[in-house]
């Protein structure tokens, strides 16, 4: 009979990488999910809720991004775990990208409170509406981001799926 080659086993810093991937993943579908429902609204009537939710959903993006991130160079640094360092390169991104809108952000959530005076101060003379127009690099880098964020963790679903199977 022939022996059966078995993969090696996945080491529990890359599970618990790929894990926080698919953390990443969830929060970039629902960050992306409320910004195309939300961001209409947003620009159109400049109402507190659905701006606060939009705001909300960045920030979470953003802080599940970045630890994802540090997990998958974590997990490398532990136990050389080479996928999950470029994986934990391309969350990085992800996190840097979200970062770059973060003026962006406070401003369209200072100008739904009605907080000119605040918002000016990060624009400058601006219109509100020029300053949102002018960020398009910055939204086509989030966008980027959030791509990044789906694919690897999609790649993170398939790997503990079949980290499952080789059982």
């Amino acid at each position: 009979m022939p022996k059966q080659i078995k993969k090696p086993q996945t080491k529990q810093s890359d599970i618990t990488f790929r894990k926080w991937a698919i953390a990443a993943f969830v929060s970039a579908v629902l960050f992306g999910t409320a910004f195309g429902v939300l961001i209409k609204s947003v620009l159109d009537s400049g109402k507190p809720v659905p701006m606060t939710i939009l705001f909300a959903a960045y920030v979470i993006y953003l802080v599940m991004t970045a630890l994802a991130a540090w997990k998958g160079i974590q997990a490398y640094t532990k136990e050389d775990a080479g996928a999950a360092l470029l994986h934990g390169i391309l969350l990085g991104f992800s996190s840097v990208f979200a970062l770059v809108n973060v003026r962006l952000a406070v401003v369209m959530l200072l100008e739904a409170f009605k907080k000119t005076e605040a918002s000016k101060k990060l624009i400058g003379e601006q219109s509100v509406s020029d300053f949102i127009n002018s960020q398009r690099t910055a939204w086509v880098l989030l966008a980027v981001g959030m791509a990044f964020c789906v694919m690897v963790g999609v790649l993170a679903i398939v790997k503990l799926v079949s980290s499952k199977k080789n059982k």
